[in-house]
């Protein structure tokens, strides 16, 4: 009988944990069409070469197109951007698959995102994205593949999908916290039988969410103590389940403590970042650190405005696979402005899980040509 005061402490504990864990207010990650001038929008950038000629570099950059190179990596959270203490970022090869489908959205509106291929002629991206004034504003161009040796290539958003409730109601703070910064868009020409399109892959955290195994454990004791009150076979058949479901709570928290943890797991991310211009840039190894009951997955990887809408990856052989797309960084207050160096402790983006199948949505017709 000394176990359940110990037990009952566990459970109160983690009822506090989840109380403390409540969404942060959201800052979305959207930049201008135009890519901003003098920051690492040479093809060079993060060679760790300063090739920047304005800041003694060899020459091998234009002016004013190879900061990162020739100042620091060491960056916190501003306006524009959020690194983790120090810029991890890369460029991709956009003539290579993955990175070939992942492409550049520049709306009509002047704004720019990421996106990625998950059909042929299917876009997934973040939903605030499209979203201007209120309305819902797709038109525009997805341009990929401008490392390719034939030239870059590009189609026309003709169509869009996103949740409802977000199209009636736009309430940003809301669907950034409801897990609906998601949407699709449908192009006017099958341009991923080019240049190949993504799988989506569902990831969660397989280890049991706390409050379930809060509830199993008062499940267990409370037809324990129930037994008490019976007579005979009753008695029996109640502690016996009771015995078993202690079987079960010894695996569910084995597996809750020590199984495979997807936070554990590398990922890559990749976007449009407004920082690097046309090319694209991102992480190759950052980690998932928090997956809320919304789907909401934070994540470390260093992302820029413009990085809206850009997958984060995760690996499968010879394969790769979308696990969520990049949506806002979740902060308490705004930094002190731009050029702050004050760090934030992750970023968020929307699990593919609540993604539903292109197909479903808009059919399996050809596109308008």
């Amino acid at each position: 009988m000394r176990a359940r005061p110990v037990i009952l402490g566990c459970a109160l504990l983690a009822a506090a944990f989840t109380a403390l864990t409540a969404p942060a207010a959201a800052q979305p990650s959207r930049s201008p069409a135009a890519p901003a001038a003098g920051l690492d929008t040479c093809r060079q950038a993060f060679n760790n070469v300063c090739d920047d000629p304005a800041l003694g570099g060899t020459g091998a950059c234009p002016a004013a197109s190879d900061r990162t190179d020739c100042t620091t990596r060491e960056r916190g959270l501003s306006r524009r951007a959020s690194f983790f203490g120090y810029d991890d970022r890369i460029l991709f090869d956009t003539a290579r698959h993955p990175w070939s489908a992942i492409g550049h959205l520049i709306f009509d509106t002047g704004v720019a995102c990421s996106g990625v291929l998950i059909a042929e002629d299917v876009v997934l991206t973040a939903a605030h994205c499209i979203l201007h004034h209120g309305a819902l504003v797709p038109d525009g161009d997805f341009v990929a593949a401008r490392d390719a040796a034939a030239g870059p290539v590009s189609a026309r958003v003709i169509d869009a999908h996103i949740l409802p409730t977000v199209r009636d109601d736009p309430d940003m703070r809301r669907f950034f916290r409801d897990n609906s910064d998601w949407a699709l868009l449908k192009l006017n020409r099958p341009i991923g039988a080019e240049l190949g399109y993504l799988s989506v892959e569902a990831v969660t955290d397989n280890r049991p969410l706390r409050r379930d195994l809060i509830s199993f454990i008062a499940l267990v004791l409370i037809a324990y103590i129930a037994g008490f009150a019976l007579k005979g076979v009753e008695r029996n058949i109640l502690q016996g389940l009771a015995a078993i479901g202690m079987i079960v709570l010894v695996v569910f928290a084995y597996r809750a403590f020590f199984g495979d943890d997807p936070r554990l797991e590398r990922v890559w991310q990749a976007g449009y970042s407004a920082d690097t211009g046309d090319h694209l840039s991102g992480s190759t190894d950052c980690r998932l650190l928090e997956f809320r009951a919304s789907g909401l997955i934070g994540h470390d990887c260093d992302t820029v405005v413009g990085d809206s809408g850009s997958p984060l990856l995760v690996r499968r052989g010879e394969d790769w696979a979308i696990i969520a797309i990049v949506s806002h960084t979740g902060v308490s207050v705004e930094p002190d402005g731009p050029g702050s160096n004050r760090f934030v402790d992750r970023s968020y983006a929307v699990s593919t899980s609540v993604v539903p199948d292109p197909e479903a949505v808009f059919g399996a017709s050809a596109p308008t040509p």
